[in-house]
């Protein structure tokens, strides 16, 4: 009964993103591995979806409007067996609070293995979060909470994007952007930094 539900509601999604939009749409960049600018584009369709580059995945994003930009993890491609990693036949889908919320941007990375997703904090959890895709596990790896304290950002709200790709170098450009018009008033300015990446 379980096996059959999550497939009619897989089966569900895909019929509606194909009703919806299903077009790969973005500021891609980077040959297709960085998609920024989420928040800002226009025209947006109500649902997009941004295959891998270089593996099964692909990211399914959710334009809710004042909502929020979300995300989830789709394994996209045809799996061919009953399970792949941590994904199953009929559990295609993935999409977690942490990561998945107020998403700026996102890259894919270089060994087909992780995903690299910005955020910010009005309803999210601001960071930049490396997501394992076989294992279905994500962490945030940048900010410190040293670095938001040198910025004077520590306990305000600001946003994390990913604004270049060097896939030469290894490496992601992020952005640390002040959100609180108490903090630009006060002149705060956006931080960059080099990440290293996979």
């Amino acid at each position: 009964m379980q096996a059959q539900k999550h497939t009619f509601v897989i089966s569900s999604l895909l019929l509606l993103f194909g009703a919806i939009c299903w077009a790969v749409a973005g500021d891609a960049k980077d040959n297709g591995y960085l998609f920024n600018n989420l928040l800002n584009r226009e025209p947006r369709a109500p649902t997009e979806i941004f295959p891998q580059p270089n593996g099964p995945f692909a990211v399914v994003l959710f334009n809710e409007g004042s909502l929020s930009t979300l995300i989830g993890v789709l394994y996209f491609k045809a799996m061919m067996n009953p399970a792949d990693g941590e994904w199953k036949i009929d559990d295609r889908f993935w999409q977690k609070g942490d990561w998945a919320t107020d998403v700026t941007s996102f890259a894919w990375g270089k060994n087909g293995k992780y995903l690299y997703v910005g955020t910010m904090n009005v309803y999210g959890h601001a960071g930049l979060y490396k997501i394992n895709l076989w294992e279905r596990k994500s962490e945030r790896i940048f900010p410190t909470d040293n670095l938001l304290k040198e910025a004077g950002l520590y306990g305000s709200s600001f946003a994390i994007e990913i604004v270049a790709v060097d896939l030469e170098r290894s490496r992601l450009v992020v952005e640390i952007t002040p959100q609180d018009p108490e903090d630009i008033k006060k002149g705060l300015k956006p931080v960059r930094k080099e990440i290293e990446f996979q």
